[in-house]
């Protein structure tokens, strides 16, 4: 009964560990002297961003003033995009009712971001140049970006904490069954010493 209960909670413990990710941007400079970083929570089961913060600052202040984008603020919004061909646009979208102020990121597949790894690099495109990860304002997918545009230089990456693995039950079994048999035998010396 012991083993059963350790059993179905190790499951079900494993189960509500890998619903969510947390993915953390690496600190990544613009072009233009900026800096981004931040992080968002990855939903596996819907595979979907459920929260995010990111903060951006310095560099081109006055097409680009500081800002933190926060799944918190009804202002923000994010988006999925595919392009094809292994180009996949995650959005962070700052909607002030006349403008949009988008932060984009490449990856070359959603179904990447459902397992946690210590560097998931961001991908070139056509939209997101070299580095896989531009800051614009207004963009419309399948039109050339026409408003200012910042790209991140470098090589930026997501990280997750990747989870240390669980310790099979098999393993632990001889240490219960040892624990239960020194109980056991103390039990059977007490009664053994009483009835002396």
């Amino acid at each position: 009964m012991l083993f059963a209960g350790l059993l179905f909670f190790g499951a079900d413990a494993d189960r509500a560990a890998a619903t969510t990710i947390t993915w953390t941007l690496n600190a990544s400079n613009f072009n233009d002297g900026g800096n981004v970083a931040g992080s968002f929570l990855w939903d596996v089961t819907t595979s979907s961003v459920t929260e995010f913060n990111f903060t951006v600052f310095g560099g081109n202040i006055i097409d680009f003033p500081s800002q933190t984008l926060s799944s918190s603020d009804v202002f923000y919004g994010v988006q999925k995009l595919d392009l094809g061909s292994g180009s996949h646009l995650l959005m962070f979208i700052h909607n002030t009712g006349l403008f949009t102020r988008d932060l984009i990121f490449n990856v070359t597949s959603f179904t990447l971001l459902d397992t946690p790894v210590e560097r998931l690099q961001l991908v070139g495109g056509s939209v997101t140049g070299a580095s896989g990860l531009v800051e614009t304002f207004n963009f419309v997918p399948g039109t050339p970006i026409t408003d200012p545009m910042r790209n991140v230089v470098g090589s930026p990456y997501l990280s997750a904490q990747v989870p240390l693995p669980a310790v099979p039950l098999p393993a632990a079994l001889p240490l219960l069954m040892s624990a239960l048999g020194f109980f056991r035998f103390f039990g059977w010396r007490r009664k053994r010493m009483a009835a002396a």
